[in-house]
């Protein structure tokens, strides 16, 4: 899911996701219980598209395709990358005047206004020296270097590690790139991951725990996963102890997201 071949964007990361008009914020509705979830619309995004020339779905992906670049949504998991291509101006602005604190701040501040719950959010950072490769009409190939806003995201201080929410902001307000993944975790893991919390934090539960993993599991942390932005199947969520690579559910035994299985949906 990306921009347009013609332009030759290409992303690349170092390391490791005023609104369009007056319409309410993209914050999903949720039933009862269930921690809500965020769809990133483009009437909501300052992402710096350009005027508007046509929109394409394909490939399960929507397109809305600008003068400076492309605003992309996955159909079933509706997870937003948006990628300016060497066309927009954008990527000769100034970036923001304060460094990482205030990229981070002015990212926290832009998705929070757009629908995105900050009671959700458990740490926001700059992920420094970001290079964006881009390939001008016509042009030689140049690279950029701005701070990446990062925003991880938390149930009751609890990681949920893959949920995302990343952009590129510049001095004009506007990001360069963005990229959203949120979607809403049912009750019921909620409920598996408060009582994953309690065993961890009981000692001698934690300890039978420990004893009955199959792995060392002393630098062990509970988390919660969820199928990844890119599959296309039924969305599954699990609370787990990750240790390592490996997650473990509160029996010690082993936990596969369907996306993980290498199967397709």
């Amino acid at each position: 899911m990306g921009g347009r071949n013609t332009s030759g964007v290409l992303l690349v990361l170092c390391a490791c996701g005023a609104s369009r008009g007056n319409e309410a914020e993209g914050a999903v509705l949720a039933p009862d219980g269930d921690l809500p979830g965020y769809v990133h619309l483009l009437r909501h995004s300052r992402f710096a598209l350009g005027p508007i020339q046509q929109q394409t779905d394909e490939a399960g992906v929507t397109k809305v395709i600008g003068a400076w670049g492309v605003f992309a949504t996955q159909d079933v998991s509706k997870w937003v990358l948006a990628t300016s291509d060497g066309n927009s101006p954008m990527l000769n602005a100034p970036t923001l005047p304060g460094g990482d604190s205030a990229e981070t701040s002015a990212v926290q501040s832009y998705f929070e206004g757009a629908g995105l719950p900050r009671n959700q959010i458990y740490d926001v950072y700059a992920q420094p020296d970001t290079t964006v490769v881009y390939y001008p009409d016509g042009g030689a190939a140049g690279s950029v270097y701005w701070p990446m806003g990062v925003i991880e995201r938390s149930y009751h201080g609890i990681r949920i590690v893959d949920s995302l929410a990343w952009a590129f902001v510049v001095e004009a307000q506007q990001s360069l790139f963005e990229s959203v993944y949120w979607p809403t975790i049912p009750h019921s893991v909620l409920v598996d991951a408060d009582g994953l919390a309690a065993l961890v934090n009981t000692p001698q539960r934690f300890a039978a725990y420990l004893a009955a993993l199959p792995v060392n599991g002393s630098t062990g942390t509970v988390v919660i996963r969820h199928t990844s932005e890119t599959w296309q199947g039924s969305f599954a969520a699990a609370a787990a102890f990750e240790v390592g690579a490996i997650d473990f559910d509160i029996n010690a035994q082993p936990i596969v997201l369907p996306d993980a299985t290498g199967q397709t949906p």
